[in-house]
């Protein structure tokens, strides 16, 4: 699944901060939209992706004192215009 993030469970985090990223041309990297506060260790970034390019995303758990971990960086995906024209067909098949 393209747009699911997955990550490994911290037996510790009360919940994770989660943030969708856009690798840059020149090597400069950052984040798209919002960043996420969830309980599972998985989020769905479907129809989030603003354009064909490479992305990856940024997690990090947080514990009952808010303590933030260090923020961990997945693999690259890359997102291709006919994923994006997939995604927009089954986002409007169920609205």
């Amino acid at each position: 699944d393209n747009g699911v993030a997955h990550w490994d469970d911290m037996s510790l985090a009360k919940n994770y901060k989660v943030r969708l990223c856009r690798r840059g041309g020149n090597s400069y990297e950052d984040g798209i939209g919002a960043t996420y506060t969830v309980k599972e260790n998985s989020y769905d970034f479907s129809g989030k992706f603003p354009k064909a390019g490479t992305y990856y995303f940024k997690v990090r758990a947080m514990d009952s004192r808010n303590n933030a971990g260090e923020w961990q960086e997945s693999p690259y995906i890359e997102i291709t215009e006919e994923d994006l024209a997939e995604e927009a067909a089954l986002s409007s098949r169920t609205e």
